[in-house]
């Protein structure tokens, strides 16, 4: 990834659960939060409980190794084995 370019990460989401990506961890990137949630342009106007994407725009800070770790889950509660958990790495030149 090269430094200072914006980069997009699309993640499934449904806030309408509760459920929402947060970060965990990030080292040597920007990560511009809220994130936005995108919804299938078939379903016409947003709607309360549908499904959509999560919106993740990252922007590497300077030059090396720049990792994200990410989890789905109620903000509210404890981060447990059972939530999703992803982790990204990445090499900003």
């Amino acid at each position: 990834m090269p430094v200072g370019a914006t980069s997009t990460l699309r993640l499934e989401s449904n806030p309408s659960t509760g459920y929402g990506w947060q970060v965990v961890e990030t080292h040597n990137l920007r990560v511009d939060e809220p994130f936005a949630i995108e919804q299938a342009p078939s379903s016409g106007a947003p709607m309360v409980g549908v499904p959509g994407t999560a919106v993740i725009r990252i922007t590497p800070r300077g030059k090396g190794p720049a990792s994200l770790t990410l989890v789905y889950k109620r903000p509210w509660a404890e981060t447990t084995a059972e939530d999703r958990t992803l982790s990204f790495v990445f090499d900003a030149q």
